[in-house]
């Protein structure tokens, strides 16, 4: 959760199987901060039974291992938006 403050990120991609907690637990950490509660969440697992438990989450997209690199680029791309334009100085 500290490193998440540090860096700021618009989206995470997260593995059902982390060290120390699940990538589930660290979903309802996230879930419960007000700062991070609908930051937009990527979660991969390659036991597609593991990825129920975050069907139907807001802000959360389930992926199946394995994918195409491109399917996730595509994911990210969905729940990210357009890119936003930016101006030239």
């Amino acid at each position: 959760m500290q490193r998440l403050e540090e860096i700021q990120p618009e989206l995470l991609v997260l593995d059902m199987s982390l060290p120390g907690m699940s990538g589930l637990q660290l979903l309802d950490r996230l879930r419960a901060s007000e700062a991070w509660h609908s930051l937009p969440v990527v979660m991969v697992s390659g036991d597609p039974g593991k990825l129920v438990a975050v069907e139907g989450r807001e802000n959360v997209v389930a992926l199946t291992k394995p994918f195409e690199v491109s399917v996730l680029v595509d994911e990210i791309r969905r729940v990210l938006g357009p890119p936003a334009l930016t101006r030239s100085a």
